[in-house]
Parts: structure tokens; C-alpha cells; sequence
């Protein structure tokens, strides 16, 4: 029987790496040493080997479970780990051809005269554990033993490999609470495995593994997979994805899936929202600790597993870059139907109910219910014609479910095993790998077919359904985008109101135009109006039932009507406070309501910011500031007087605009003419208006005098009276400014070039050259408006033209004769017009110089 060795091994393969490093290092110099010394042609054979490369160290994932072998049939539990044999996975993390392999074993408990063979991968290793005195699995514990493995004999394999421990043919119990490989090559791609926590959804930090390639480069792919029913973040790990990403060189990771109501970790979440949002906090994790490439991010699973990754694909389409499902559960109100009574109730446990009495839960964990998202994402489903746990209709129905939506690529691959990751060849994890690998994020797809259970964005598309309490139906909204055209055309179906923002921007469209909202509702019919952009986002409401939207610029006359008021689609630019004279040093930035007391002792300050918010071309025909009255004091007359300084908030005070800086005089830097005035009269609560037309015309056309509008009143009874502030809680209350301006048309433009026609066709050809010196004058009813001599690029252009009838002349370049067919253009610009006129010279002919 062979001998172990009895020291320790080494456990971290990044201190080996260095030491090995070192020894190299050092064994190169002194092989160098004795070149120069001794003059050989050749260095000596024991520093050619340590120039021939160094050996890689990797260690397979450390079972640490303790398995108690007995050889009594009433003592067999596998719950408590206790078997007469046991078949242990372990999975290391290395591709290509290895030069030494180690088992590694604590065992304990062994008699002496008892021998107890240890097999790997089918094959007697001649080893079994020695004789001991210690207990199985309690302290004091042995040292881990070494077990060199004759490679001729014993196959190792990149990832998953079994060692089987047994007490067969004896009457002796023993355990071992270690088990490893260590595995070293020269031409090997090796990893490790990191435990990980990571801050989950509430807070909770969740466990997860990390398979960390040694060389790994930055911005490497990576790929998010799950665990199945019951597992751990380790077990995907025990298939052939594992030497797979390592062979591409990418990172890949596994949470720990969290239920609802699940029985702790190694639960059934089945496709949970809380693993949902655990898993996309797990990839901002990944983001920020590791150099990831976050366009060649990839999803994959088996059995529970690749239900999860069915659900992570279908919710977070842009998130990924391909995904593959392995024997995944896609619809949970069948499997529910298909398991026997165990299964159904630990479903019930995690679900809440039966499918019959809550199906709208049992439908939003279901990944075949949200198939249609699937449409921009590759995807692959793989399934066992044998599958007893999970029947393969789930594969069928799922891939039937996606191919609706006319996918850019989906494909239903078939395997002849059952529901074992081991019986998924030829399309186990390594043809997943390959499957994925070519495809990158797509950022921005013109279609999208969404069906979602939660408010979320999906690409440039923020969907917000208006359903307070519990939801029990999906939303569904379709949109298709003609970026070249400016149009898009949705259809959003919901028994709530949706909320829509699209981010014009990354669809490629212009966020400094109004835009045209044409909608036509089952139950309401028709309607249309004009939508500024905020911040980039356009914001389009959809009433409940069936609404047909078209959007597209208003580039005509149509009013557009904008609110800004603090909270409403999105928009933070409102800021409000008041001082008080007989707390001069009091913030009162932070208050439910303004105080105004006559003769401004109290005073009010509001500003909106209007920066960015308002298209470049529109004439502003009203702007309206509405202030919610309390109604809970005299009347009052208050004056709005225009600020002359920047103040803060948090820090404004009768004495100071903000910490650290005073006003010129208590009580603010404000024009002593007010701009408005606002009435306050009679007790019953609502809001009050005036104009601010002027001011906001000269905030827009100068924003850095826009500084806000102190809110001062009158003289008269000496009570305050308070309007609500922008803190307030109820939105319908707070202040907002309506303004309501109209789109100017789109000014045109003529451009061209002076040219040489050196072919005569009197078209211009890339190539021909180009004149400077021609003088190009633009005229309009015989009056001069501009003129341009061309340069050395032979280009004039004349922009911001409005509408009308316009003559162009040229005069031709210094030695060319006039432009053919004609110098002299008469055109029609109509609204955004972009013409283009060349005039064309024929080339100059030369006289011989005779010389008498």
C-alpha cells in the first residue's frame, strides 16, 4: 500500500506562486552567473528546467463536510452525511494538461488492520487512510494528509472529479472532514475560488463564490450563474462551465439565491424577487470590486438555476449580453402540477399559496410568462428528452413563447440524458461558453416587447404602473423607434395607469425639442398634446386599459404646456424658505410652510431652476406661479420681488443668503420694484397665481440672473398667513411654475461649393478641385443679407434662414470665367430646408507664349 505524505499542504496558491517566483528568479541569475564565468555554450540542465517554466499550483474547492462512513445499514442517514459509500464532487478550477496531481485527506478514526480504498474517478488510487486515534470530525483534529497520484493510472479532469470514500467489506467506521486536489502543470489556465459577501436587497449581506482566473486581464467577460433546488453557491461550479470560462479567461460568480419564505439558505427561492434583486446588486458589486467588461456580462443555470437565469434574462435583458437556460423551470403552475407532494409543499411554503389561490405569484416566477422581453437578447434553451424532474415542455413551451416575438436569436437544443448537469453533453456548460461568447450588450434595440411584474427600466424605457398594494397583473407595453424618422409608436396595456419615461438621448433623439404625445385609449378615446423633455427624459402618462401612443417632435406651432413643481417627472429644481426678522439667525429651509407677516418681517424666498429645461427655438407666451394658501390668516397683499443674489436653502437667514455670507442688508439682496404681485384673500385653502411672464423670459435668456423671488408683504395686520413650501408631503400642494410657450419654426440653410468642372458634366465629383476667392452673395427681394468669399475648401454656407424666396450670385474666382450654367440661383426655403447649391467654372485654357 502506498504511503501519504503526513505534512501539510500548501492551501494558497498566490503565496506558492510567489515563492516559486523567487526560486526562479534566483535559479535564472545563477545560471547566468555561470555562462559568463565558465563560458558555456549551453546553460546547465538543472537551470534549463527552471527557465522551461514554472509549475502552476491550483487547488480544487475544499469539501470540508464531515462524512461519518459506517458499515451499520441502521446508522445510514445522508442528511447527516453518514453513508456505508459516498461519491464526493470535487471540481477544480484549471484547463489543459496537468504534470502532478495531490489528493488531499483528513481522515480519522481509522483501526488499525481496517483498509478502506480510496477510488477516484473509478480508479483504485492503491491509498487508504492509516490508522489513527482520533475521533471523526471532533477536535482534536489530525493533519490533512498528501497522497501523490500516479497520473498514468489515475485520471484527473479539469473541473468535476469523484473520490469515493467507503467502509464496504468491513466492519469499521471512520470519517473524513477534508477533501481536495491539487493539481500543478506548466501549460495549465488555473483559478481559484473566493467566498464573497455581498450587500443584497434590505441591506442583508449574502454569500456568494467568486471563480477568479489566475490570468485573468482587466475588463474580462464575466458570467453570473445559479445554483439549483436546495444548492449552494459552490454547485455550478461542479460542471463544465468551470474549465470552460477559464479556458476564455473570464470571471464567473454564484449567489446564494434568498426566498421569500424559503427555509434558510439551500431553501427553493424559485425565481424570488428578492434573488432577483439580490443578483443585480451582486452585478454593481462585481462592477465596482473587479475590472469586468460590462458589455460581455452572461447568464446561464441549471434546473432552479436556469429558472433563475430565464428571470434575470427576461427582467434585465440589458444587463446581459446572451443567456442559456439548462432544464429550467418555465412555468411554476405546471411544475406545480407535475411534482409530487414534498415538492408541492415546500412550493407552497416559499410561494404563499396554492397556484389557484395566488396565480399571479406562481406566473411572475415563471420565466416563459415574460418571454417577449427576450426579443433583444441571444438565448439558448437546453433540456433532457429524459427529464423526469422537470419534463421537457417546459423547454418547448419556453422557446414557443420567445419565438412570438421574432428574437434576434434564440435556439432549443435537446440532450438524450435526464435532469443531472452531468448528462447535458454535447450542450453542457462548455457549449453554453461557446454559444455566448461573440455576443455583446446591445444598448440601444429599436423594439421592445415588455412584460414586467414591477416598476423597472429596460434599456432607454423607465416603466412606472401606478398600482398601490400587492400587484396581481403584468404591464405590457410595446415600443417600436424610427430614430431616422423621430417617431415612436408604443402600446401599453395595463388595468392601472402607466408611467413612461424614454431617455431620448440614448435613443438617439434630440432631448432641446418639445415633442407631440398622440394617444388614442379603448376607453377614452383620443387626445393629443405637446411634452417638454426634463433632463433628458421625456415623460408620457398612458391611462389604464389599451393606449395607442405616437410621439414624434413638435417642430410646428403646437403650445406646449410645462409644470415644474417639486417631485413631479423627476424634476428637483425647486428650492423654497423663509426668513424671519425676529429670528434673524434661524433656517427655516426645511419647513412645511412659508410664513409671511406684514411689512416683511417674515418674508418668503422660492426659485426654479430653469437651466437646460426650455427648446432653444420657442417664444414663451405665459409663465404662472401657483402658491397653495393655507387661508389661515389676514389678507395680504405680497409683493414677488426678483433676488439680486445667489442663496442656499439649508443656510439662508434674514442676515445671511447662505453660511458664511451676508446679505448687503438684513432681509435679502432683492430689486425694490417688484416683478408681481400676489393677492391672498378669503379662507378657504388653495392656490393663489400671478404672472411671472417677464421674469422668466429674462431668467431664460440670462440664467446666471436667476437667483428666485422674495416673497414680501404688504403693510397691514400684523398676523401671518403661510403658504406650502415644497417639503410638503402632499405633492398636489406644493409650488410649481406653469409655463406655456410656442415652438418657432426650423430656421433652413443653403451651402455649396465653387469648383472646377474638369469633366464637363456640370455636377460636382469628389476629386474636382475645389476654388478659393469666389464671391457668393445671399439677396432676398433685391436686398443684400450676407456674402462669403470661399476659401481654400471652395465652401460657402448660410444658416438661420427663415422661410421665403432667396437669390444667390457668385462671382467667379480670380481667373475663371462665370459660373455654368449660371451665377445666379433663385430658391425657396420652407421650414428646416437644408439645400445645396455648386457652381461649376470650366477650367482655365492657357495661349502658348510665342516669342518672335
Amino acid at each position: 500500500m502506498k504511503k501519504p505524505l503526513s505534512h501539510p499542504p500548501f492551501r494558497h496558491a498566490s503565496l506558492t506562486k510567489h515563492v516559486r517566483q523567487l526560486i526562479l528568479t534566483a535559479g535564472a541569475l545563477l545560471a547566468l552567473t555561470f555562462l559568463l564565468l565558465f563560458g558555456l555554450d549551453v546553460l546547465p540542465s538543472w537551470a534549463q528546467s527552471q527557465a522551461t517554466g514554472d509549475l502552476i499550483e491550483v487547488l480544487s474547492f475544499e469539501d470540508t463536510t464531515c462524512y461519518f462512513l459506517t458499515w451499520r445499514d441502521d446508522w445510514l442517514d445522508p442528511v447527516q452525511h453518514a453513508y456505508k459509500t459516498v461519491d464526493i464532487a470535487i471540481t477544480i478550477p484549471y484547463t489543459g494538461d496537468i504534470e502532478e496531481a495531490t489528493l488531499l485527506l483528513r481522515s480519522a478514526n481509522v483501526r488499525d488492520g481496517s483498509r478502506h480504498p480510496i477510488v477516484i474517478n473509478g480508479v483504485d488510487t492503491g491509498y487508504a487512510p492509516p490508522p489513527d486515534t482520533y475521533s471523526s470530525c471532533d477536535p482534536p483534529r489530525p493533519a490533512i494528509r498528501e497522497y501523490p497520484l500516479d497520473l498514468t493510472q489515475v485520471p484527473i479532469h479539469p473541473g468535476v472529479n469523484i473520490v469515493r470514500l467507503t467502509t464496504e467489506n468491513t466492519s469499521d467506521n471512520w470519517g473524513a472532514d477534508y477533501v481536495a486536489i491539487r493539481v500543478k502543470g506548466r501549460d495549465i489556465k488555473g483559478g481559484r475560488f473566493v467566498d464573497i459577501l455581498f450587500p443584497g436587497e434590505d441591506g442583508a449581506m449574502v454569500n456568494a463564490v467568486v471563480l477568479e482566473p489566475f490570468d485573468g486581464q482587466p475588463h474580462s467577460p464575466m458570467l453570473l450563474l445559479f445554483h439549483g433546488w436546495r444548492g449552494a453557491p459552490i454547485d455550478p461550479f461542479f460542471t463544465d462551465y468551470t474549465p470552460a470560462a477559464l479556458e476564455q479567461g473570464w470571471l464567473a460568480v454564484s449567489p446564494q439565491q434568498r426566498g421569500e419564505n424559503a427555509l434558510g439558505p439551500g431553501g427553493q427561492p424559485l425565481a424570488s424577487l428578492t434573488s432577483q434583486r439580490d443578483a443585480f446588486k451582486l452585478l454593481d458589486y462585481m462592477r465596482t470590486h473587479y475590472q469586468i467588461d460590462g458589455d460581455r456580462v452572461y447568464v446561464g443555470g441549471f434546473s432552479m438555476g436556469g429558472m433563475m437565469a430565464g428571470m434575470m434574462a427576461a427582467k434585465y435583458p440589458d444587463a446581459f449580453a446572451a443567456a442559456v437556460t439548462h432544464m429550467a423551470i418555465t412555468d411554476l403552475r405546471d411544475w406545480y402540477d407535475q411534482v409530487g407532494d414534498y415538492r408541492q409543499s415546500q412550493i407552497i411554503t416559499e410561494t404563499g399559496g396554492a397556484p389557484w389561490e395566488i396565480p399571479f405569484e406562481y406566473d411572475r416566477r415563471s420565466p416563459k410568462e415574460m418571454a417577449s422581453n427576450l426579443k433583444t437578447l441571444p438565448i439558448a434553451v437546453v433540456h433532457g428528452i429524459s427529464d423526469t424532474v422537470v419534463p421537457p415542455q417546459h423547454a418547448q413551451d419556453f422557446y414557443d413563447a420567445i419565438m412570438t416575438s421574432s428574437p434576434v436569436r434564440a435556439e432549443l437544443q435537446w440532450y438524450e440524458g435526464g435532469h443531472e448537469p452531468s448528462q447535458t453533453l454535447p450542450y453542457g456548460g462548455a457549449w453554453a461558453v461557446n454559444f455566448m461568447k461573440d455576443y455583446v450588450r446591445n444598448p440601444n434595440p429599436a423594439t421592445l416587447r415588455i412584460r414586467t411584474d414591477e416598476a423597472k427600466s429596460f434599456y432607454w424605457l423607465t416603466i412606472q404602473p401606478r398600482k398601490y398594494g400587492a400587484w396581481n397583473t403584468f404591464t405590457q407595453v410595446d415600443v417600436d423607434v424610427a430614430a431616422d424618422d423621430e417617431r415612436i409608436i408604443a402600446t401599453v396595456q395595463d388595468n392601472a395607469v402607466v408611467d413612461l419615461r424614454f431617455d431620448l438621448a440614448q435613443m438617439g433623439f434630440d432631448a432641446r425639442v418639445s415633442y407631440v404625445i398622440s394617444q388614442t385609449n379603448d376607453a377614452l378615446g383620443s387626445s393629443i398634446e405637446a411634452v417638454t423633455p426634463l433632463d433628458g427624459q421625456l415623460h408620457v402618462t398612458a391611462p389604464r386599459g389599451v393606449t395607442q401612443l405616437e410621439i414624434f417632435p413638435n417642430r410646428g406651432n403646437m403650445p406646449v404646456a410645462i409644470v415644474l413643481q417639486r417631485g413631479k417627472d423627476g424634476y428637483l429644481g425647486v428650492t423654497d424658505a423663509w426668513i424671519n426678522a425676529w429670528a434673524a439667525d434661524s433656517n427655516y429651509g426645511q419647513r412645511d410652510d412659508i410664513y409671511l407677516r406684514s411689512g416683511g418681517v417674515q418674508r418668503g424666498l422660492i426659485r426654479f431652476d430653469l437651466e437646460g429645461l426650455l427648446p432653444d427655438r420657442i417664444q414663451i407666451t405665459s409663465a404662472d406661479l401657483y402658491l397653495y394658501d393655507n387661508a389661515n390668516g389676514p389678507d395680504m397683499t405680497v409683493n414677488l420681488h426678483p433676488l439680486q443674489k445667489d442663496w442656499a436653502e439649508m443656510g439662508v437667514t434674514f442676515n445671511q443668503a447662505a453660511n458664511g455670507r451676508p446679505w448687503s442688508q438684513p432681509g435679502g439682496d432683492y430689486e425694490t420694484t417688484p416683478a408681481a404681485t400676489l393677492h391672498l384673500t378669503g379662507n378657504s385653502p388653495g392656490y393663489a397665481s400671478t404672472s411671472i411672464l417677464d421674469m422668466v423670459r429674462e431668467w431664460r435668456a440670462h440664467p446666471e440672473n436667476n437667483h428666485g423671488l422674495l416673497l414680501m408683504a404688504q403693510a397691514g395686520n400684523s398676523q401671518a398667513r403661510t403658504l406650502k413650501s415644497s417639503e410638503y408631503w402632499d405633492a398636489e400642494k406644493r409650488p410649481y411654475l406653469k409655463i406655456i410657450y410656442q415652438p418657432l419654426p426650423s430656421l433652413g440653410e443653403v451651402s455649396g461649393v465653387a469648383y472646377e468642372d474638369s469633366n464637363g458634366n456640370r455636377n460636382y465629383d469628389p476629386g474636382e478641385p475645389l476654388l478659393a476667392g469666389a464671391v457668393v452673395r445671399l439677396l432676398q427681394d433685391g436686398t443684400l443679407l450676407q456674402e462669403q468669399t470661399t476659401g481654400s475648401n471652395g465652401a460657402y454656407r448660410f444658416t438661420d434662414l427663415e422661410a421665403g424666396v432667396y437669390q444667390l450670385q457668385e462671382a467667379p474666382p480670380p481667373g475663371y470665367a462665370s459660373a455654368r450654367p449660371s451665377g445666379n440661383v433663385f430658391f425657396t426655403i420652407a421650414e428646416g430646408d437644408e439645400l445645396i447649391f455648386h457652381f461649376a467654372h470650366d477650367p482655365r485654357h492657357f495661349l502658348p507664349l510665342l516669342i518672335r
